[in-house]
């Protein structure tokens, strides 16, 4: 019994996490970074590897999911099959390095905490690369874990291939990997022989990865993306609790971080205390190598991206920290317990607070962004394919002609950007609608150019409307031209 390989408990999470994860899998239209997703794996293979570092992205997880499309398809949903299959293998290999860690119960708790996990649920129904950046990161810990337990002689190919693997997948993964480097040397582990030359082929293998990404890359490094004291304690959150409990990217855009944040905050703050005491007290009870590399990984992973941002204003955003997602579960895990105890108390508001977070995701995928196929509807009924529609923003540009790209689409104004009050009466004198019949507006992601809503409103009251239509994040204005009476009218 002891020495049985398959746990029947790991197994019922796996089970029961790969029901979890094909609820509503294709159900959700394709959202703005799943269509970069579609788009570069048009790329001819040739191609590909060039295409994806000019993009600022690793290349790993493209080859793998454009390899997939040959078997899968195209559709929504079989295009996130490499992602699920990725976030499913999460589980298994989460009670691997908790079982090395902390003991066999132990690892039947991260299974299932995996198995429940929000965070690994959406990016399995995510056509983008992290919940493969999650696995191979798991991969790479059970690896080294082995080692530092003794159950391996020493680091050697395998586990330098998994490091290349995380980074090829997200640049980000590095930091991730130099926390481990960190805990090799806080560990020392003899003989070095045994891991040091490992470690030095591995760093100089992924550092010439990222200096090479770096050398091809675009230069524009998701910088949108800017957070406020909200955004350590809010990446921690969203790796406990998904993005369903936190502000859109709406919200913030709208409100600001910390404003964004505070209906979330109740929650937030009548929990933590669980999770809190269910890590601490995973922590303490595993042996000292785990706690050593789980603690070390996981502090470089989330701090040295923000280190970075504030050297070279780069980018950050929760999901590019989806490698600590594996140190997190093997605490959380390792800490969780069912008995009358505090901890026992605590590990039941983990349970309910996972169940809950995922509830909510499956329930609506698409996590509140447009509702792509009502506007859809309403186009094909109203607007015939030859008339010009005008977009809001560059974003939502990008989205129509994905979605609809039989239509003609013209972004007003043309410059993008956030729009500058003072210039809202040009760009109402400006609006195309002269000559035509009407003039159709699609607003969406108008936090990009008009936040607050005053072009939309000024444009109201200067033109007659005609029938539009407002579904979940976007509106679709109709405004027809002043005829000379309304003119004439208007001079008196």
């Amino acid at each position: 019994m002891g020495t049985r390989r398959f746990d029947p408990w790991v197994i019922a999470a796996v089970v029961a996490g790969l029901a979890l994860r094909l609820v509503n899998l294709g159900a959700a239209p394709f959202w703005l970074d799943e269509m970069y997703t579609f788009e570069m794996l048009r790329v001819p293979w040739d191609a590909l590897l060039g295409a994806a570092m000019r993009d600022n992205q690793a290349p790993a997880y493209y080859a793998l999911a454009k390899g997939w499309t040959a078997i899968g398809g195209w559709s929504p949903a079989a295009l996130r099959v490499p992602g699920l299959l990725a976030s499913l293998a999460c589980i298994p290999l989460a009670a691997a390095v908790t079982r090395l860690v902390a003991g066999r119960r132990a690892a039947r708790m991260a299974a299932w905490v995996a198995a429940l996990s929000p965070f690994l649920i959406q990016h399995a129904q995510d056509a983008r690369p992290y919940a493969l950046l999650a696995a191979v990161a798991t991969a790479n810990l059970l690896l080294l874990v082995r080692f530092l337990v003794r159950r391996s002689p020493r680091l050697g190919f395998w586990w330098a291939a998994s490091a290349f693997a995380v980074v090829a997948t997200h640049y980000y993964g590095i930091f991730f990997l130099a926390g481990q480097g960190l805990a090799l040397l806080i560990l020392r582990p003899e003989p070095v022989r045994s891991w040091l030359p490992a470690g030095i082929v591995t760093g100089a293998s992924c550092g010439a990865l990222v200096l090479a990404a770096v050398g091809r890359a675009s230069g524009d490094f998701g910088a949108s993306y800017v957070f406020g004291i909200t955004a350590i304690p809010g990446v921690v959150w969203s790796l406990l609790t998904g993005y369903t409990l936190m502000p859109t990217s709406e919200d913030l855009h709208a409100f600001g971080g910390t404003r964004a944040a505070l209906p979330y905050l109740p929650v937030a703050l009548a929990t933590l205390p669980a999770f809190a005491l269910v890590a601490a007290e995973g922590l303490r009870t595993m042996r000292r190598e785990g706690r050593v590399l789980l603690l070390a990984s996981f502090t470089v992973a989330l701090s040295a991206p923000f280190a970075y941002r504030l050297a070279a204003g780069v980018g950050v955003h929760p999901r590019y920290f989806a490698a600590a997602i594996a140190p997190t579960l093997v605490v959380i895990g390792a800490g969780m317990v069912f008995d009358r105890s505090a901890r026992g108390l605590a590990t039941v508001v983990v349970l309910v607070v996972l169940s809950a977070a995922t509830f909510l995701h499956l329930r609506d995928t698409a996590h509140g962004r447009e509702d792509l196929r009502a506007a859809g509807r309403w186009l094909d009924t109203n607007v015939p394919f030859d008339e010009e529609i005008l977009v809001t923003s560059a974003e939502m540009e990008v989205l129509a002609r994905f979605t609809w790209p039989d239509r003609k689409f013209r972004r007003y104004p043309a410059s993008g950007g956030l729009i500058d009050p003072a210039r809202v009466p040009e760009l109402v004198a400006a609006f195309p609608v002269a000559g035509r019949a009407r003039a159709i507006f699609l607003v969406g992601r108008a936090w990009v150019t008009d936040r607050d809503g005053a072009l939309q409103a000024a444009l109201a009251g200067a033109y007659p409307s005609c029938p539009g239509v407002e579904v979940r994040g976007i509106r679709i204005l109709c405004f027809q031209p002043r005829s000379t009476a309304t003119v004439a009218a208007a001079d008196r």
